[in-house]
């Protein structure tokens, strides 16, 4: 399902002249952001949102989709005169070139058809990372003039402190769900390093918790994801000071990842906490 070659002129401007679009100030409310983030941590919205937006240059505004994109309410929004982004999250963006495991193939086919034809009604496509310009690459019919580069905020802009512990904590990602879950956030890696590190308490995360009460805690963040934007709680972990060990959307491979979870594990044992990004 890949769509066909692209020419050298598009190939050097997805490569290399996608802009990045950053904001000293939140969107929504004006509020002062970190990082260049567009929006602060009280307005971030989430994933499914659609969020109306009016800024001095827009007039009537941005209807901005985030993640998921009803084909009713794009028509409408249009008809009311606003800009339609769409801003491409994770897995939205590799199903429109490719039919993961686990995933149906009729349900992979309806996405692209239907984001094919809404494309005529999109003005701007916004991915998280620069990982997803890939995806987007790869996806027949979407302009790269359209898209930019813009970052989905943390819910936790600020460090948050982190406590002396005895125990090895290492924290993971994992949703639930069926098999293509299990695939995209590489469960079956997780499963093998806990049979490697039986000494490890491995704390499971489902989107669900308050990270205020688990970061303070945790000695490692492992994502052995293998298709990724950029997520959220590995930006928050690195600005507190939490090692990641992420495969940044590759195909993670479990010896490395063990060789980072040792060396960690040595510096706990000498009394030490190992500190700053990691990556695999």
């Amino acid at each position: 399902m890949c769509a066909g070659a692209i020419s050298e002129t598009a190939e050097k401007t997805w490569l290399e002249d996608i802009p990045e679009i950053r904001s000293a100030n939140c969107w929504r409310c004006g509020k002062a952001t970190p990082r260049g983030y567009v929006f602060c941590a009280q307005c971030t919205p989430r994933y499914g949102e659609t969020v109306l937006l009016r800024t001095a240059e827009d007039h009537p505004g941005k209807a901005i989709f985030v993640g998921s994109i009803p084909l009713l309410r794009v028509v409408l929004e249009r008809i009311r005169g606003r800009r339609v982004v769409k801003w491409w999250m994770g897995t939205d963006a590799l199903t429109m070139w490719m039919c993961p495991p686990g995933m149906s193939r009729w349900k992979v086919l309806a996405h692209q058809w239907k984001m094919r034809l809404l494309e005529r009604f999109i003005d701007e496509h916004w991915v998280t990372g620069r990982r997803l310009l890939e995806d987007l690459r790869r996806a027949h019919g979407i302009s790269p003039t359209k898209v930019a580069v813009v970052y989905w905020p943390g819910k936790y802009q600020e460090p948050i402190p982190l406590q002396t512990h005895q125990a090895f904590n290492a924290v993971y990602y994992d949703p639930g769900g069926g098999r293509f879950k299990r695939w995209v956030y590489g469960m079956d890696v997780i499963e093998a390093l806990k049979e490697r590190f039986p000494q490890v308490n491995w704390i499971r995360l489902d989107g669900s918790q308050d990270l205020r009460q688990v970061l303070p805690l945790a000695d490692v963040y492992v994502r052995p994801s293998r298709h990724d934007g950029a997520p959220r709680i590995v930006e928050e972990c690195r600005i507190s000071g939490v090692p990641v060990i992420f495969s940044e959307g590759q195909e993670p491979d479990v010896d490395k990842i063990a060789k980072e979870l040792e060396a960690l594990l040595r510096s706990k044992e000498a009394g030490g906490r190992a500190a700053g990004p990691r990556s695999q």
